[in-house]
């Protein structure tokens, strides 16, 4: 089975779109340490995902998001504003940069035991013992369209600190089952 593949349009009548799609026109610059860009456009079809919560914790235990999350919730963010202003050697200027929005259905099915380490990673970040495994279906994420015009940022940490703002408010769009 294709990861990607090509999706149809609502009432586009059997026209085909890209599931991915990703556009870069980069500027010529005399400066060695910048690199401009024209456009930078990224677009995605709206995405069904279904993960086993196993996964999910292990996901956040090899990426070390679960120690990431916690500080976000738990920490002062000082440090983490401090570190994201300090210089790199790549300086990046865009034009136009843009993320298209998107729309993801989201489900999590629930492990019937998860592992040991996975349960720890799993009450350190709040979630209580007595709490049945994490179940939703259908949980409708929609994530706004990200664009900037004319701007220069002086680290990919600055960048990605940015889509990180903006994203940090996702709208659910449906209901969350248990």
């Amino acid at each position: 089975m294709p990861f990607f593949h090509p999706t149809e349009e609502p009432g586009s009548e059997g026209e085909k779109t890209a599931s991915l799609e990703l556009f870069i026109v980069e500027k010529r610059s005399n400066d060695s340490d910048k690199l401009s860009f024209e456009k930078f456009s990224f677009r995605s079809c709206d995405t069904t995902v279904v993960v086993k919560e196993t996964l999910f914790f292990a996901i956040l235990k090899d990426f070390h998001f679960h120690k990431k999350v916690a500080h976000v919730f738990f920490e002062s963010h000082e440090e983490e504003s401090a570190d994201i202003s300090s210089p790199s050697s790549k300086r990046f200027y865009f034009e136009h940069i843009e993320l298209q929005a998107v729309k993801v259905i989201l489900t999590l099915l629930p492990a019937i035991d998860l592992p040991d380490d996975l349960k720890v990673i799993k009450y350190s970040l709040g979630i209580p013992r007595q709490l049945p495994p994490m179940t939703f279906e259908n949980a409708c994420l929609y994530f706004d369209a990200f664009a900037r015009n004319n701007i220069q940022y002086d680290s990919y940490k600055d960048i990605s600190y940015d889509v990180m703002k903006h994203y940090s408010k996702i709208r659910e769009l449906g209901p969350i089952i248990e």
